[in-house]
């Protein structure tokens, strides 16, 4: 069943609203989906519905909520990632969609001594890919993707924590 995420469903009395022009694509033209078809919605809440197409054409969908779906996909422990920042951009974001996808909540990337790129353009990116990751595998929760910070202040804050390292 596909899934999308859908930040705050416009509803009104069990019809939802979605105006989202990459859903409204990917339904419409990429999935081929027409009315009485079915998928799955989730929002930043962590709320899973069940969804009919009633209406669908190029600007908007109109859904009715057929059921809520109960699952329990989140991890009970709270994962943070605290990850140094490589030297390429793409291998950044193909460690924050597999971290999505195991079930981390919070990435954190770390400025260290050997760190070439002080600095993360593109969060709305970041945070597309790691939504995209959440919605293939099954989460219901998109992790947070914080801003650079420096490794000695981190590890002087974390208390209550295991660090995993590779040493050369």
């Amino acid at each position: 069943m596909h899934r999308f995420y859908i930040p705050s469903p416009e509803s009104k009395s069990g019809v939802i609203k979605i105006t989202d022009h990459r859903i409204v694509h990917q339904v419409g033209k990429v999935l081929r989906m027409w009315k009485e078809d079915k998928f799955h919605i989730f929002d930043e809440n962590g709320e899973e519905l069940l969804v009919e197409i009633l209406e669908i054409d190029k600007r908007k969908i109109v859904a009715n909520v057929v059921e809520p779906v109960k699952h329990d996909v989140e991890p009970k422990i709270e994962v943070s990632l605290y990850q140094a920042i490589p030297k390429k951009p793409a291998l950044f974001e193909l460690i924050v969609q597999k971290a999505t996808e195991i079930g981390v909540s919070k990435i954190f990337p770390l400025i260290t001594e050997r760190t070439e790129k002080r600095r993360l353009t593109k969060f709305e990116r970041l945070f597309f890919i790691a939504m995209e990751a959440a919605e293939q595998s099954g989460r219901t929760q998109i992790p947070t993707i914080h801003h650079p910070v420096n490794y000695e202040e981190i590890i002087e804050k974390l208390s209550n924590a295991y660090i995993a390292y590779e040493y050369e």
